[in-house]
């Protein structure tokens, strides 16, 4: 039998975890995003939509976080077109259905304004990540 459910419990399992959420400003992944935003996670979130909603469900991050009393660091990443099509041209047997075609229409996409940091992600990974930390220190 399980132990009653106890929020506390939660948040203190929770609390300085790392969390990678994808599709988070949607349906599960945003429900998922905003309890553990507000048990004290630490989350890395991705995804995209209409530029109203996904505003409001920045600002719905960062009030859950402050709640919390954790620490926020909205992080922008950003790549020119040429590298986001020549990245996913060359993806073999991933699980993202993004091809060329997507990656160009995502320079139509209206995001609205965005106050997070932005981050240079069009080098490596390695390069990506410190650009990251830099953003954050």
């Amino acid at each position: 039998m399980n132990p009653p459910y106890s929020q506390a419990a939660e948040q203190n399992e929770a609390q300085g975890k790392e969390v990678l959420i994808t599709g988070c400003f949607s349906g599960i992944g945003l429900a998922i995003a905003r309890k553990m935003a507000g048990a004290g996670a630490n989350i890395v979130i991705n995804g995209f939509g209409a530029a109203a909603d996904i505003e409001k469900e920045r600002a719905a991050i960062e009030t859950a976080t402050a709640a919390a009393s954790a620490e926020f660091h909205g992080l922008f990443l950003v790549a020119d077109l040429v590298t986001r099509v020549q990245r996913v041209s060359a993806r073999t047997g991933d699980a993202s259905d993004a091809d060329a075609e997507v990656a160009r229409k995502q320079e139509e996409f209206v995001t609205g304004p965005v106050t997070w940091s932005r981050v240079d992600a069009a080098g490596s990974p390695a390069q990506t990540l410190a650009n990251a930390r830099a953003a954050v220190t």
